[in-house]
């Protein structure tokens, strides 16, 4: 074959062999030459052109196999660097090639090459995407039913998509905005194919729980406090001016949850109207990944305000969440670390969401009070009963819910007589008195402050129980000389304070910080009890930690 100079070359190499004077050409064998980037190099230095062209020839004419258009997308793929605008035509041949009829393993391999080359090379996506969109004529009457397409070809372009969107998912270490550009976008995609919302959503999520697991808030405080934070290159600037976090990874996770929250946002209020129907919705698909993704974490810090957020529009949404949780809590087949996570996660929600009224509160304070009796009654009544914590984890769990509820909101529960009246029904005593001994499994801050609360009202006593309590935590010797010790509830609460700076702006409004304000808590005899005003300091509700020696915290 003689050289062909590129002018003519899309004319004539390209052209199908009906077109030309050879109408009888007939396909050949597919062959692979043995090193396609040798070729793709002496072509680029003009050393020499024919095997080039002999190449773009045979991928236009051949009969490909599976196998052999696997193995030229795999070598087309390794050799992706060099496919810019001067080896268009192998390019186009390639892409040309038929190969949304083929196996899942081709299709899969023909998407992975075709995002790679867009990727690195710009001046192919019109030919990429014209590709495509000419797919929309790629039918048979066998793929149409009652005038719609098969379910299997609607399938295959869905599973694509979404494996696209998976497989190109920036990595958490890669700069901010390109992590934060990448989540905009395929949010977007919702706006045009609501059926992949959930998918969407829960590969957003998944990434962004690798953000949030590797960003403790006592780093992210210990990087804003510091003087010597993490500078950032000039094209991560933002063109407004709000404040960037020093810590790298919360910084674009902040960035990351502002993007879902303006989604969130879009998607229930349209011309600034609510719209109850779509966020219910969209609750209804956050709520199952919040179920598969971010339920199952273990400390997670902020991606679970996602739900807090939503749950603020709407009461109603707020209820159905509580029950959700509420009912995983009560399931007696559901993991057990899942359901002290669950309740953790309903006291964390009363405690925090001031956009929820005082009966909510009431009602799962009765729920609790009422599922710890039945399980004190139920033990009461056996006869192998024992004092073990990983058996009654569940139990310790609860109790502490309640005890960290109480002594949250005291002062909500006990700013009048009928409200002490309300908690007088809880039959708070019975349940620190229990064989169970519920006060000795919690975090010492939240028991000192249940107790100290529970004093000054004469709700219960349990300074009599605590100092038991203490003086059986003595190291015991077990066989082989290994001293036994203590175990106390491993629960975080999930909505404690959020500390990343953008977003705090829409969370600061719905939360409610902690207040401490009994005065004189330790006069007990004093005829008249008050509450006192204070300062709003730092929430500190579980950093008066007392301390306890000889525990082991464990789930």
């Amino acid at each position: 074959m003689s050289v062909i100079s590129s002018k003519s070359s899309i004319l004539s190499i390209l052209k199908t062999p009906g077109s030309g004077p050879r109408n009888s050409l007939q396909q050949v064998k597919f062959q692979l030459p043995s090193d396609i980037k040798r070729i793709f190099l002496n072509f680029k230095s003009g050393t020499n052109t024919k095997e080039y062209e002999n190449l773009v020839c045979t991928i236009r004419d051949s009969e490909f196999t599976d196998d052999d258009l696997l193995h030229l997308l795999k070598e087309a793929k390794n050799c992706t660097s060099l496919l810019n605008y001067d080896l268009r035509l192998f390019v186009q041949a390639l892409i040309l090639v038929r190969w949304s009829h083929r196996g899942d393993n081709v299709v899969k391999s023909y998407q992975e090459f075709v995002n790679d080359l867009i990727s690195a090379h710009s001046c192919h996506i019109k030919l990429v995407v014209d590709q495509l969109i000419k797919l929309f004529l790629n039918y048979d009457d066998s793929d149409w039913i009652n005038d719609l397409p098969s379910e299997k070809a609607d399938q295959q372009s869905d599973d694509i998509l979404i494996d696209a969107i998976k497989n190109n998912f920036p990595y958490f270490t890669l700069p901010a905005y390109k992590q934060m550009a990448y989540l905009y976008n395929i949010l977007k995609i919702i706006q045009y194919q609501s059926d992949l919302r959930i998918n969407i959503l829960q590969i957003a999520f998944n990434k962004l729980i690798l953000l949030d697991v590797n960003s403790p808030r006592e780093d992210i405080l210990q990087y804003e406090e510091s003087s010597d934070g993490i500078l950032y290159d000039e094209e991560e600037e933002e063109s407004n001016s709000k404040p960037k976090m020093k810590h790298p990874i919360a910084n674009a996770l902040d960035l990351m949850i502002n993007v879902l929250f303006k989604f969130i946002k879009r998607e229930c209020f349209s011309n600034e109207k609510f719209n109850k129907q779509k966020c219910v919705e969209l609750y209804n698909d956050l709520l199952i990944v919040f179920e598969n993704v971010i339920l199952p974490t273990h400390q997670c810090h902020h991606i679970q305000f996602v739900m807090f957020y939503i749950c603020s529009f709407d009461t109603n949404v707020a209820s159905d969440f509580l029950k959700f949780l509420w009912k995983i809590v009560t399931l007696p087949n559901i993991s057990p670390v899942i359901r002290q996570t669950a309740v953790g996660y309903i006291s964390s929600f009363l405690a925090r969401a001031g956009f929820l009224s005082l009966g909510y509160l009431k009602n799962y304070l009765i729920k609790l009070s009422d599922w710890i009796h039945n399980y004190i009654t139920l033990q009461d009544s056996s006869l192998e009963c024992q004092l073990d914590f990983k058996q009654h984890c569940v139990f310790y769990s609860i109790c502490q819910s309640m005890f960290y509820l109480i002594a949250f909101r005291h002062q909500d529960l006990l700013n009048s007589s009928i409200k002490l009246v309300f908690l007088q029904s809880l039959n708070i005593p019975k349940i620190v008195s229990s064989k169970l001994n519920p006060l000795k499994f919690c975090i010492p801050s939240i028991v000192e402050n249940f107790a100290a609360i529970t004093r000054a009202y004469q709700l219960a006593y349990c300074y009599t129980i605590i100092e038991s309590n203490s003086r059986k935590t003595l190291p015991l010797v077990g066989k082989g000389g290994q001293f036994i010790i203590n175990s106390i509830v491993d629960m975080y609460f999930p909505f404690d304070p959020y500390v990343l700076l953008r977003t705090s702006e829409l969370i600061t409004p719905l939360y409610r910080e902690y207040k401490s304000s009994l005065q004189d808590i330790t006069s007990i005899n004093s005829k008249k009890r008050r509450l006192c005003s204070g300062t709003e300091d730092e929430d500190d509700f579980l950093k008066e930690e007392v301390p306890l020696e000889n525990t082991e915290i464990v789930l």
